[in-house]
């Protein structure tokens, strides 16, 4: 099969992927865990592998936070942010 026939699944980390992820490497990049990852599997996440190119990871975030939603921890970062936006 040609690589490029080859569908991409993509996602964001769930909570626990995130627990897995940290405990695995702890120098985790911070990117990993707002953006959108490739995944290897239904449901698996790779488990180091990120888009290289800025343009397909900023469209394949967009696109998982659509499907998926904003999941509350990141409600919460985007509240404090704004909260503290508005003090200065």
């Amino acid at each position: 099969m040609h690589p490029i026939s080859q569908k991409v699944s993509f996602g964001l980390l769930t909570a626990s992927d995130l627990m897995r992820a940290l405990e695995r490497d702890p120098k985790m990049p911070r990117s990993r865990k707002l953006l959108a990852v490739p995944f290897v599997g239904k449901d698996v996440p790779s488990p180091a592998s990120e888009f290289a190119h800025p343009d397909v990871v900023i469209g394949m975030s967009v696109l998982a936070y659509r499907y998926e939603g904003l999941r509350w921890s990141d409600f919460q970062l985007v509240k404090e942010a704004c909260c503290i936006e508005r003090n200065r």
